[in-house]
């Protein structure tokens, strides 16, 4: 085993390469490039002489000891980010405003959780939170008008900083009794379109590709607004309706409601955006990291 400490960096890196299966995906995930994250990798194997990444087909695989490293690395990260959260309320520029745009499924599912942990480490910041479609959190951002978004990615920019955080399942709600398998196809779906949320750019254009890709036309039952609206209906048996594992994050399953997964699946990259030359602002900095904990944290349990 080579003598030096161990790197935070590397750590992560490679958490986000076990993460998403791939070192292109934790190269755009940590915003570095993919030789570096092959360095990070290369860094750590030599410290502890071990092989922590192996190849199976196009898949980046933990070996057993990179399982156990993560096991120990993400204590490490997370007694980190713990550290940065307590040191924020020291600082003498906590006072503020930070202005957060978030699609509606994020503001249910992620949004509370990093707002309380916000308030707790800076008590006097104010935090205003702005609802939206990805593409206007996005122009928002990148006109100043919002200081960091949670979005569905992919979000384009030369002034921004788009980081994934999570993958998002797209799933089929459809009323108790309604015969179909337990994995639906898009052919199973042609005589009877599900409704959906309201949604432009990234969302509606994977749900519209799934479709396309077998050939089955699209025109959504109904497009609404509201979460709970899509969850009353589909419980009344009015229809399905294609709704995101986030947005059914923290709330009970109506009891006339079966949740089918789709084939092939269907998913989505859910993640976070601010403009790069404010990347180094302490606060946003600080949000940030509360918003990829959290992500991160309803990709492990599913949404």
């Amino acid at each position: 085993m080579a003598d030096g400490d161990l790197n935070l960096t590397s750590l992560r890196v490679l958490a986000d390469v076990i993460a998403t299966g791939s070192f292109t995906a934790a190269a755009e995930r940590r915003g570095m490039s993919q030789p570096a994250v092959s360095f990070h990798i290369r860094q750590l194997e030599t410290r502890f002489d071990i092989p922590l990444i192996e190849r199976a087909g196009r898949r980046a695989l933990p070996t057993p000891a990179g399982s156990e490293l993560l096991r120990h690395a993400s204590r490490v990260i997370a007694a980190v980010d713990d550290a940065m959260v307590a040191m924020a309320a020291f600082r003498p520029d906590r006072v503020g405003v930070v202005r957060i745009g978030a699609v509606a499924t994020a503001c249910v599912a992620a949004v509370p959780c990093v707002l309380r942990l916000a308030r707790e480490a800076l008590p006097s910041l104010e935090l205003v939170v702005t609802t939206g479609l990805s593409p206007e959190i996005v122009a928002a951002v990148e006109g100043e008008r919002l200081d960091i978004g949670v979005v569905t990615l992919p979000a384009h920019g030369e002034l921004l900083q788009a980081t994934p955080g999570c993958e998002d399942e797209i799933v089929l709600l459809s009323p108790v009794g309604v015969a179909l398998p337990d994995r639906v196809p898009a052919a199973a779906l042609r005589d009877r379109p599900p409704m959906i949320l309201q949604s432009t750019g990234a969302t509606r254009a994977l749900i519209d590709a799934w479709f396309a890709a077998a050939e089955v036309p699209f025109h959504p039952g109904l497009v609404l607004g509201s979460i709970e609206a899509i969850l009353d209906l589909v419980e009344t048996g009015i229809g399905s309706a294609l709704l995101s594992r986030m947005a059914l994050a923290h709330r009970p399953l109506p009891d006339g409601v079966v949740v089918r997964r789709l084939s092939p699946p269907l998913r989505r990259t859910m993640g976070r955006v601010l403009r790069r030359d404010r990347a180094h602002d302490p606060n946003l900095a600080l949000l940030a990291m509360l918003i990829d904990r959290e992500l991160a944290a309803l990709e492990r349990t599913g949404g």
